[in-house]
């Protein structure tokens, strides 16, 4: 497709799935240039993988700007197109991404009807329920490859599952059947074509694979087992196997007396990891008419990842290099997110670079709540699509040392010192009295204790804390009235503002804002303030969560630490809502994004999860859940 530009000069790329996969060289063919520069860059959520969204990022920064020049404008627009691209060439491109679609159809003849059905579904597999799909039935002439005139038209909505299922009433003869899927804005359209000789014994075509519908790439070979069966037997059909891909034929034969065939493919043959299909065809003989069948498979190769540290000892003031790899025993696999952990606990997460490799810098301060002595230290990759599944490095053993501790003597000295200038600073009722607490779990903002009778003071301090960690915040943003400052390393901070001034708003980028009323002047209660913010992230995550919790049981949540594992088990236990794809693509963008989610973007996440809990499916499975737990 060439670039066209129209007179607003909206760049936007326009991908597939599979074509996000192969980021090294992107399809410059499949660049649209219809509008606006778009800024700042924040790709839809619709069925997109936390792997799709890095490889969005590395194309959009490496091939979409310095291929500007390519477009070309007509001459009269010239001079404008310039101007623009020469005022936004720091602007970030607007990308929608559409899953592939698959339609599966099936045609079979009952007594004088003609029965059509299949199913509808994205390249995950996920049903597209709801969805339209155009039936058209026409009359085969001269040949099953001729068409004839109209005979019918048919529009059939899929079901919650994806199926769909119709009838037509034909008189005997040769007929095709064509369905069309048209596309929506997550999903690309898709066609499907039958042929049906209702002179001839229909043929039905079972298809089943030894290893099962998974197909590991690293065997060498792969064995199909055909069975054909009709009214007039299935002996002595001559069947084609054929790839997705254009229709290549991978190998032939013929169904021996029991209807039987058996075929050996290739890994190589079946193409790259991927949700595919394997489509067996006939063209039938005298009395038996053409058929085909398809069968859905998965195919993927395992992963392997490796990792390295630069020391096996950690002191205090001390950090570590740890680097690795990642590949699928072929290529390395890049873009993919990896975890250090020590058993379950993620000290870090990583992107992997073009080449597969992530390198990471760990100080003491990631391992402070570890006792001292040898810690296993993994790098783990939970996997990004069931064709690219997870895995871990060998573990690595770190030996955490800790500074020799003072004689119980000058502990005691210590804390006597540190009580006694605690109370002179009380009773002076100058200066900063902040006192680190931990975080209770909840956002907001706890005073400090009222110090004299008479409002007299105009000074303000406080301490700015994570909600979950209890670790101090650097570099938040405190505003209190026109007056705008930031958190210090340790998260805080203090300053004296004027009588007018009525509220005081702490905001930081990774973090929900929180505000409170001020009352000046004050009695000692502005001073020594805590404040817990709630991240972004954590918040978006939280959603979904609750969701899981309200569909599985609670040991089972507790075990799922990624989204993908929470939808995973959920559509293994049977519990997954039509609109729960479409959360955890939301959650997994917030949660792995380059920028944290804004407030509109964690509102739309709160509110998929609150319509899947309003949900009949859902409330079904929330109160089978509560029973089982009671």
């Amino acid at each position: 497709m060439r670039p066209v530009c129209t007179t607003y000069f909206v760049v936007r790329l326009e991908l597939d799935r599979q074509s996000l996969r192969r980021c090294a060289s992107p399809p410059t063919a499949g660049w649209r240039l219809d509008g606006r520069w778009a800024s700042p860059f924040k790709p839809p959520l619709e069925s997109i993988s936390a792997r799709d969204v890095g490889s969005i990022g590395a194309i959009a920064r490496s091939h979409v700007l310095p291929h500007r020049a390519a477009v070309r404008p007509e001459p009269t627009l010239g001079l404008l197109l310039a101007a623009l691209i020469a005022a936004t060439a720091s602007a970030q491109p607007t990308v929608t991404v559409r899953a592939e679609s698959r339609l599966e159809l099936d045609v079979r003849r009952d007594a004088d009807e003609l029965v059509v059905s299949g199913a509808l579904r994205d390249d995950l597999g996920v049903p597209l329920a709801g969805d339209d799909v155009s039936l058209e039935l026409s009359r085969a002439v001269a040949s099953a490859h001729e068409r004839g005139r109209h005979v019918l038209t048919r529009v059939i909505t899929a079901g919650t599952d994806g199926t769909f299922s119709t009838r037509f009433t034909i008189e005997p003869g040769d007929y095709v059947v064509d369905a069309a899927y048209e596309g929506a804005p997550e999903h690309v359209g898709t066609r499907a074509t039958r042929f049906f000789d209702l002179d001839r014994a229909h043929v039905t075509l079972r298809l089943s694979l030894d290893g099962g519908t998974r197909i590991d790439l690293g065997d060498l070979e792969q064995e199909l087992t055909i069975v054909a069966s009709s009214e007039s037997g299935g002996a002595e059909l001559a069947m084609i196997v054929a790839s997705e891909s254009g229709g290549a034929e991978l190998a032939h034969g013929v169904t021996d007396a029991s209807g039987t065939l058996h075929v050996t493919l290739t890994s190589a043959q079946l193409g790259p990891p991927a949700a595919g299909r394997i489509i067996v065809r006939t063209h039938g003989d005298a009395t038996r008419a053409e058929a085909q069948s398809e069968l859905p498979v998965i195919r993927f190769r395992a992963t392997h990842t490796t990792l390295t540290i630069s020391r096996s000892v950690l002191g205090s003031g001390d950090s570590i290099e740890a680097s690795g790899s990642l590949t699928d025993g072929v290529a390395p696999l890049e873009r993919e997110a990896i975890g250090i952990v020590t058993g379950d606990r993620v000290l870090t997460t990583v992107l992997t670079d073009e080449h597969g490799e992530f390198h990471a810098t760990l100080d003491d301060t990631a391992f402070r709540d570890l006792e001292e002595g040898p810690v296993a230290l993994v790098a783990r990759f939970d996997g990004s699509a069931p064709w690219i599944p997870g895995s871990e490095s060998a573990a690595r053993t770190l030996a955490l040392q800790r500074p020799i501790a003072l004689g119980w003597i000058w502990a005691l000295v210590s804390i006597a010192i540190a009580a006694l200038i605690v109370r002179w600073s009380l009773r002076a009722q100058t200066g900063t009295a902040i006192r680190p607490r931990r975080s209770d779990g909840a956002p907001g903002v706890a005073l400090g204790a009222r110090r004299t009778i008479v409002a007299q003071r105009f000074d303000i301090s406080g301490l700015v804390r994570d909600t979950i960690s209890g670790e101090p915040i650097a570099g938040a943003s405190v505003s209190v009235g026109d007056v705008l400052l930031r958190t210090d390393v340790n998260g805080t901070f203090a300053l004296s503002v004027q009588r007018e001034a009525t509220s005081l708003r702490v905001e930081h980028a990774e973090y929900l804002a929180v505000e409170t009323a001020l009352t000046l002047p004050h009695r000692g209660e502005h001073e020594g303030m805590q404040f817990r913010l709630a991240s972004r992230r954590a918040v978006s995550f939280a959603a979904l969560r609750q969701v899981a919790a309200d569909l599985a049981p609670e040991g089972e949540v507790a075990l799922a630490l990624t989204q993908r594992e929470i939808f995973e088990m959920l559509r293994t236990r049977g519990a997954s809502p039509p609109a729960l794809p479409d959360l955890v693509a939301r959650v997994e963008v917030a949660c792995y994004a380059v920028a944290p989610p804004d407030d509109g973007e964690i509102s739309g996440i709160q509110q998929s999860a609150a319509a899947i809990g309003a949900h009949p499916s859902g409330r079904a499975r929330v109160a089978g859940g509560a029973a089982g737990r009671r």
